[in-house]
């Protein structure tokens, strides 16, 4: 039986949980402002959240932090921001 293309160790309401962190944590003022002309990526496996990519100084690395961190059911945030 061939699967749905979703993780195999992931149940279905995990996995539609998941989008919807990636969506909201998107959907916050993520990528506004400042941080506008930099790409953050958003990755989300079971509630834990990884940000990657490049801001433009040490201090616009806590913006995304702390707007992941008020997206509703995200349980673990991994930085992996890097100043460009």
């Amino acid at each position: 039986m061939v699967g749905c293309g979703k993780p195999t160790n992931q149940r279905t309401g995990q996995y539609a949980d998941d989008g919807a962190i990636k969506t909201k944590t998107k959907a916050a003022p993520i990528g506004r402002g400042a941080l506008k002309a930099f790409q953050i990526g958003v990755d989300v496996y079971k509630g834990n959240l990884a940000l990657s990519g490049f801001v433009g100084s040490p201090q616009l690395i806590a913006q995304p932090l702390a707007d992941a961190r008020s997206v509703e059911g995200v349980r673990s945030i991994q930085n992996d921001l890097t100043v460009r």
